[in-house]
């Protein structure tokens, strides 16, 4: 038998506390990540007990309330996405623009940063936490929220998990907390997999909205009215929305501005000498050629001019400056990656 260690672990439990002493404690627990909406809620008849354990690099939680209302406060952390299992009572809340409602037997994942309101209902909670880095966890392609409906295969398994490296919990081999830890990651990143979390329930059905929205934006992009606002009236989006969709692009703006630079340079290269650069420019509404210009170059490196008709020609003249500049090269070779 290995030697155990007591993996680092903190709990709070109103039971502990006096009933006149019980808001504050809460209170300062919670805080800064939770503030309790109603502070009678840590009186009474309500109780909230809290177990918390850091497993290598996974926080992993056990939450018994009875009826909690509590909203983000303003350190929570922005970079972590959670797994829960929902084996007693029910919870329900917000996360982003959306509401949701999981009851017993079921699980979520969902993006803690975005978590706006928390309410539970006599429940019990088994939780997982991690770094978005640590999983694969991306905004741009990832929803915030997703239910998986109880009596599936896949609720069986994140509960047989979870439950039993819970159960095993605070006694751990350094070793065995290491595995217990990776095979709860490796779990979180299959159930992330969209081919695993297909047919389960999005409370933000992003995956096929971007792609329509990206199909959306290569069709306007030498309309000069594609901007965020009418990209929000053709979906029905917020503007928050939006930009939490293309984040890693930068937001909705920089990622049309970076089409439009795209598709310029396919049509700067495949230009027959027919159009100037300028009316390239001005054909994806950039109004202002210097404006054009620096923008250009500090995508791909070199003046838009020397890409003017360089696919047509099929190669670059022989002894021209532009036979020294590999990245044109390079480019022309890839170009049909922006297409």
């Amino acid at each position: 038998m290995l030697n155990t260690y007591k993996v680092p672990y903190t709990h709070f439990n109103t039971d502990d506390y006096p009933p006149e002493e019980r808001v504050n404690a809460a209170v300062e627990y919670l805080a800064p990540s939770f503030v309790p909406v109603s502070l009678q809620d840590c009186e009474n008849e309500n109780r909230m007990r809290i177990r918390r354990w850091f497993l290598d690099t996974v926080m992993l939680m056990e939450i018994a309330a009875t009826a909690f209302a509590l909203r983000r406060g303003d350190a929570l952390d922005h970079d972590v996405v959670g797994l829960r299992y929902v084996e007693k009572g029910e919870v329900r809340g917000f996360v982003g623009d959306h509401a949701f409602h999981a009851k017993a037997g079921e699980a979520f994942i969902a993006d803690v940063g975005k978590l706006g309101y928390l309410e539970t209902s006599d429940c019990v909670i088994q939780t997982a936490g991690f770094a978005h880095s640590s999983v694969g966890y991306d905004r741009s392609v990832h929803p915030e929220f997703v239910l998986f409906t109880r009596d599936t295969q896949t609720v069986n398994f994140i509960r047989e998990i979870l439950g039993f490296v819970h159960s095993g919990l605070p006694d751990w081999s350094p070793r065995e907390a290491h595995v217990a830890a990776e095979t709860i990651r490796g779990m979180m990143r299959g159930l992330l997999n969209p081919n695993v979390a297909h047919g389960q329930q999005y409370a933000a059905d992003w995956l096929p909205r971007i792609v329509a929205i990206k199909q959306f934006v290569e069709t306007n992009l030498t309309t000069s009215a594609l901007d965020a606002d009418t990209v929000c009236r053709e979906f029905g989006v917020s503007r928050a929305t939006l930009f939490r969709m293309f984040r890693a692009k930068g937001g909705i703006v920089r990622y049309v501005h970076d089409r439009r630079l795209e598709r310029a340079f396919i049509d700067l290269a495949q230009s027959s000498g027919a159009s100037t650069v300028g009316q390239i420019a001005s054909r994806y509404k950039f109004y202002d050629i210097a404006h054009f210009s620096k923008a250009f170059r500090k995508k791909f490196g070199f003046p838009a001019r020397e890409i003017l008709g360089a696919a047509a020609k099929k190669r670059f003249p022989a002894g021209s400056r532009s036979c020294q500049r590999p990245e044109i090269t390079r480019f022309l070779t890839l170009f049909k990656h922006f297409q």
